[in-house]
């Protein structure tokens, strides 16, 4: 709208609103539909928020100033079948509770659609073991882009899902820009500990086309995301710095992604520089309903780094369990991973779990410079690549440059390998020549 279509809104008008009380229905209380903040907005009465009406409009909120929510739950509601547009590049601080089985967003309830053209989200530092962003109803829809910080105030030490939250089927979180960060889930008596910034465990979908999501740490699954339903799309951006392990967790694994139950797949972007104390420094997927990898770069930043993954034991960069059957093509990279006690400096291949390599003389995958250590003289440390202990087929494809004790690039040990096409090169033990080479079968 133009410059007289824009309704100013003041501690004085929000709570007011003649059909809520206790806050203000933008599209119900006011005719506009265009809306800006005359001064920051301290929401301090219990109930007092600002929402959109169930099956309203279209509205637009400017973030010019700050919102802070330091009573009641819940600073921005968006409400189904409605739609809020929120730019600009003020903060909204807001509490979230937890009622009705659901976990509700500190900063924003969204049950209907909402645009982040902007601005910073966060909780309360007097309430920080709720989700910044929580997805409620069925019908909630995300649309993030460029100029979007979403994070915490501080270490979360009793519920899961830290940042962003998936509660019912269907949801949709698109991410084209912007970042989501920070989120630190720790262990307590009453949960483990899964997914620091990103947890979805309903059949819901995060498609990631750009901005980052980094610098998240679970005691145990999924530093920076976690999925045990749904699905999670990669087609661009960047997801890197996620640890798993960072608290006295005992399982450790996934310190970017963690998948169990869920569809992973991967068309674009960078995911490097996880960390894991056990399994799978990058991405951990347990019986994933689906897995492919067909582009993207796994162990590189988006500056061209190589900044693999890091796993105490098995998989630096991925590591395959229960009955995964990934297939990897296209244009896809995975390279740097390592392991400082074990096997699959890149990938760890479970004994149920399988790994195809597909591709063409013109496009194929490449893996590569990965590292298995092993700490035990008695053990030697088994595929610098990749560590097969289910099922390898490998059509197509390049595994360069790996380096270990038995198979500097593919060891298979207790497992099968059909290898038809592409390249296999290694060195096994670079500090002992009398070791098994490249390709080696046990």
């Amino acid at each position: 709208g133009t410059v007289q279509d824009w309704q100013p809104l003041s501690n004085a008008t929000v709570g007011n609103g003649t059909n809520n009380v206790n806050g203000i229905q933008l599209d119900k209380d006011y005719t506009c539909t265009h809306f800006y903040l005359a001064e920051d907005l301290s929401l301090t009465v219990t109930e007092r928020r600002i929402t959109t009406e169930t099956s309203g409009g279209n509205v637009c909120l400017l973030l010019n100033k700050d919102i802070t929510k330091s009573t009641g739950t819940r600073a921005i509601m968006v409400m189904a079948g409605s739609t809020l547009n929120l730019m600009g590049n003020g903060t909204v601080q807001g509490l979230g509770t937890y009622a009705s089985s659901l976990f509700m967003g500190s900063a924003l309830d969204v049950r209907g659609t909402i645009n982040l053209f902007g601005g910073n989200y966060t909780n309360h530092s007097t309430r920080v073991n709720y989700p910044v962003v929580t997805l409620i109803s069925a019908t909630a829809r995300v649309n993030m882009y460029e100029g979007t910080s979403i994070y915490p105030t501080g270490t979360y030490t009793n519920h899961n899902g830290s940042v962003v939250k998936f509660q019912a089927n269907s949801q949709v979180f698109n991410m084209y820009g912007g970042s989501i960060s920070g989120g630190n889930v720790h262990v307590s008596s009453t949960n483990t500990g899964r997914g620091g910034n990103v947890q979805c465990t309903k059949n819901a979908t995060f498609n990631m086309y750009g901005g980052t999501v980094s610098g998240g740490s679970a005691a145990n699954y999924g530093g920076n995301m976690y999925f045990s339903a749904g699905t999670l799309n990669i087609y661009g951006g960047s997801i890197y710095g996620g640890s798993a392990g960072a608290d006295t967790g005992v399982n450790e694994n996934g310190g970017n992604i963690y998948v169990t139950g869920a569809t992973l797949n991967i068309e674009g972007g960078n995911i490097y520089n996880g960390s894991a104390g056990v399994y799978g420094g990058n991405i951990y997927a347990n019986n994933a309903t689906s897995m492919t990898i067909s582009g993207g770069k796994i162990g590189v930043a988006a500056d061209g780094t190589v900044s693999g993954g890091t796993a105490g034991t098995n998989g630096g960069n991925l590591y395959l369990a229960g009955t995964t059957a990934a297939v990897v093509s296209g244009d896809a990279v995975i390279t740097g991973g390592s392991v400082t006690a074990g096997n699959g400096g890149n990938i760890s291949v479970g004994g149920s779990a399988s790994l195809t390599l597909n591709g063409t003389d013109a496009e194929h995958p490449v893996i590569s410079n990965g590292t298995a250590n092993n700490e035990d003289e008695d053990t030697d440390a088994m595929g610098g690549n990749i560590y097969v202990a289910g099922t390898l087929t490998m059509n197509h494809g390049e595994l360069l440059g790996g380096y270990a004790e038995d198979g500097g690039s593919v060891a298979v040990f207790g497992g099968t390998a059909t290898i038809s096409g592409g390249v296999v090169d290694g060195t096994a033990d670079y500090t002992n020549t009398s070791d098994d080479g490249g390709l080696f079968f046990l």
